[in-house]
């Protein structure tokens, strides 16, 4: 190496490079490819976001959740159809009921006309 050559440390007009001035020549290389590709940077960013999402660890039920929560809410699904069931009988046996009284009804007004004609 020449001592007389020039570099960074002995010539002022070539001065090197602080890391803000890369910093910023980044930037904007990095948003005028953003604006150059956005499909291209949406998509990117999407498969960055799944990549990350498969690394984080996963989160496994709590006690609660698996053997009180989960149980509880199977029954409440079984109990609600049955209610459903049953509400959907009382309501047929009501219809039928109301059916049978005026049956009744009717025929206890028969039996009344029949005994003033004798």
């Amino acid at each position: 190496m020449n001592p007389d050559e020039p570099t960074p440390e002995n010539n002022p007009s070539q001065k090197p490079q602080e890391p803000a001035t890369s910093l910023g020549r980044l930037q904007d290389g990095s948003s005028r490819c953003v604006r150059e590709n956005p499909v291209w940077s949406v998509l990117g960013a999407l498969a960055a976001g799944v990549v990350v999402g498969w690394m984080l660890p996963h989160r496994h039920p709590t006690w609660r959740e698996r053997y009180v929560d989960e149980p509880m809410g199977r029954m409440r699904g079984w109990i609600g159809g049955a209610a459903d069931a049953a509400a959907d009988h009382l309501h047929n046996a009501q219809e039928g009921a109301q059916e049978l009284a005026g049956h009744a009804v009717a025929a206890a007004k028969r039996g009344l006309q029949k005994l003033r004609c004798w």
